[in-house]
């Protein structure tokens, strides 16, 4: 096996699990997780050559990054989890309830 297939495999591989903890991160409400994806998410941006998501990215996380001081409740809210909607009331389910 070559090594370029072997390293093109890897990055795949770290491409999907990011986008696997941000979607975990909007299921669980975990707004730090959805932070810490969106900036893992930013070089594939710029990597993949998505110039308005790679170029927006970074003013969105920079707002979302001085929130605390900017917007102290809004940033409050985000952090208790209520930065995302929830369509069903169970959790990782779209049944509305038994």
């Amino acid at each position: 096996m070559h090594v370029p297939v072997v390293e093109q495999n890897r990055q795949l591989l770290q491409l999907e699990l990011t986008v696997l903890v941000y979607v975990r991160s909007l299921r669980q409400g975990s707004f730090q997780m959805y932070l810490d994806a969106l900036t893992e998410l930013a070089t594939w941006f710029h990597a993949m050559d998505h110039t308005n998501y790679a170029r927006w990215i970074l003013v969105y996380l920079r707002d979302m990054v001085t929130l605390p001081t900017s917007h102290p409740k809004v940033a409050r809210e985000f952090e208790a989890g209520n930065f995302t909607i929830q369509k069903a009331v169970l959790r990782h389910s779209n049944r509305s309830g038994p």
